[in-house]
């Protein structure tokens, strides 16, 4: 065997068609949903605003914060504080 046959690439096999239910990489972006959401309900753009995923999930948000403060080497103990009455 040659050095070039190892060099080309194995031939396709089947149709060529794509599976069913894999979306291209252009629509797998969140901002080309939103326009399409936009363009096709006829909507404004609504910022969910800056602390939307704390208000979401706190525990998600709370554990990042944690997570990401032991990768700095920090030991971390969470008092919940008391309402203000």
């Amino acid at each position: 065997m040659g050095q070039g046959r190892r060099l080309r690439r194995p031939r396709r096999r089947g149709t060529g068609r794509r599976r069913e239910g894999v979306r291209p990489r252009f629509w797998t972006s969140c901002a080309w949903i939103a326009v399409w959401h936009m363009l096709h309900d006829e909507v404004d753009y609504q910022d969910l605003g800056p602390d939307h995923f704390l208000n979401r999930n706190p525990d998600r948000a709370r554990s990042r914060a944690i997570r990401q403060l032991n990768q700095l080497g920090y030991s971390v103990t969470l008092n919940p504080i008391s309402p203000a009455a």
